[in-house]
């Protein structure tokens, strides 16, 4: 679980955060070079060398000292011996004329921490990467295969259920809308999920479809000194699956399969990351805790149970690689509690097709 948290910290974090010394060059200094060990062990130090990371796209021609000082406080004194501009060409060499750099450049320019001056973020020389946003209704289909552990335990009669769920065929659909002039977007995706007859510590079984629906507002948060810019969202999620009667299993020695509905109410958080330069990838993280559960024992002459109640846990990763064809994986995670624990650890990869 520690493992899938410092996961998720990455994904959010890794783009645009400031980083101090440097794995492979050395850091500078007014043109005096200190190695990393020089002052790893230095606090005082450290926090001296911190910088601001900018993948950036030239919208025309412009000089390298224009570019800077379209980040800085007026009157800051850099020359090409400054660390930050000796940092910004070891990190960017493929740019071989400095001089005057030409429209449509992309590069990362790095500023030093105590030059920056916020009140010069809207550079109109300069735009920082990310997705376009598009207005008006757009939608798309995927396929998604995934495999998984399910584990279902009732400690008070020693009954421990382990499956392994499989699917090799999940369809969805999906719709997104950005209202024009407005800053805020809904989503809404539906899917069905056939799972594979799969094998337990106890019989061979097979499982109901797995069907999941949800609808989500979203709204973009501005970068915030060196907190990259990333969009919040928040919704419900509905899922239905099935669970197993570990009083009747205890009982009877028969698995006797039960449909299981869950409402969450689900916050989270997206961001496009622009990796190398080169790969535009979508990263989404949510969580959901359930507010309303129920389970079908109406083909059972037994008085139900207790409902479920916990959490899910999700991150997604959408990669655009054609004009109409996407790559998707998600790692999702269920715990819940009621009449016994449950746990559900999946992991999907598959495709889609834009619509519009």
């Amino acid at each position: 679980m520690n493992i899938y948290i410092f996961f998720i910290f990455f994904i959010f974090f890794m783009p645009s955060s400031t980083v101090f010394g440097d794995e492979s060059f050395y850091v500078y200094k007014d043109g005096v070079k200190f190695e990393k060990g020089d002052f790893a062990e230095d606090t005082e130090k450290m926090n001296k060398f911190l910088y601001y990371i900018y993948d950036l796209k030239l919208k025309e021609d412009i000089s390298f000292a224009n570019l800077i000082s379209k980040y800085v406080f007026d009157n800051t004194i850099i020359n090409g011996t400054t660390h930050m501009v000796l940092k910004t060409k070891v990190k960017n060499p493929e740019i071989k004329e400095w001089k005057i750099l030409k429209k449509d450049q992309i590069l990362k320019l790095y500023v030093y921490k105590p030059y920056l001056d916020l009140r010069k973020m809207a550079a109109p020389e300069t735009k920082v990467l990310q997705e376009k946003r598009p207005e008006g209704f757009h939608s798309n289909v995927f396929y998604m295969a995934s495999i998984g552990n399910f584990t279902q335990e009732k400690s008070s009669n020693g009954i421990l259920l382990k499956l392994s769920q499989n699917s090799m065929f999940s369809l969805g659909y999906s719709g997104l809308c950005y209202p024009k002039t407005k800053k805020y977007s809904f989503s809404s995706s539906a899917y069905i999920s056939t799972l594979n007859s799969t094998t337990s510590n106890i019989q061979d079984i097979s499982l109901g479809p797995e069907i999941g629906f949800n609808f989500y507002t979203a709204y973009p948060v501005p970068q915030y000194k060196f907190i990259p810019p990333f969009d919040v969202y928040g919704g419900i999620d509905f899922d239905s699956f099935s669970t197993f009667n570990s009083s009747l299993l205890y009982l009877e020695d028969t698995i006797k399969i039960l449909r299981t509905n869950a409402l969450y109410l689900t916050v989270g958080a997206s961001k496009l990351l622009n990796i190398q330069k080169k790969y535009n990838v979508l990263a989404k993280y949510s969580f959901s805790y359930s507010i309303l559960s129920s389970t079908d024992f109406s083909s059972f002459a037994i008085e139900p149970e207790s409902s479920y109640s916990g959490l899910k846990t999700m991150v997604y990763l959408y990669y655009k690689f054609k004009k109409k064809w996407f790559a998707h994986t998600m790692f999702k995670y269920h715990l819940m509690s009621g009449p016994d624990a449950l746990s559900v650890f999946r992991v999907g990869v598959g495709f889609g097709y834009i619509i519009n």
